[in-house]
């Protein structure tokens, strides 16, 4: 499941459209599509960003570069306006293969196994 899926979720129990929490069990990066919208149309509150970006921070093993690592690092760190190709990369250029998504609203937990987020 690529990440930026979360920003279009509603959770199936309690409706909320927030952004819900990602727990990785196993990650990988992919091929970046040819076609990836602008960020500012997507309209993902910069919380929510940094959120994914955290989780990825931890995920070990790293699937981006120690340069990647770095600016990431320096991303969270800093209260300024998030690296766009970082953001890209995260949200577009990696794929969860494993894991939970967590509403935060109401604690539903919902599985991702093969990259595929457990609807029923």
């Amino acid at each position: 499941m690529r990440p930026f899926l979360t920003t279009l979720l509603k959770c199936k129990k309690c409706g909320v459209t927030e952004v819900p929490r990602i727990t990785i069990e196993k990650a990988e990066r992919i091929e970046m599509p040819a076609n990836i919208p602008n960020l500012s149309e997507l309209n993902i509150a910069e919380d929510a960003i940094s959120s994914i970006a955290d989780v990825f921070m931890s995920y070990r093993p790293s699937i981006f570069s120690a340069d990647e690592e770095e600016l990431l690092c320096q991303m969270l760190e800093s209260n300024s306006a998030p690296d766009s190709q970082m953001v890209e990369k995260i949200l577009f250029g990696t794929d969860v293969i494993s894991g939970n998504i967590l509403c935060t609203s109401c604690g539903t937990e919902t599985r991702i196994n093969s990259s595929i987020l457990e609807m029923v």
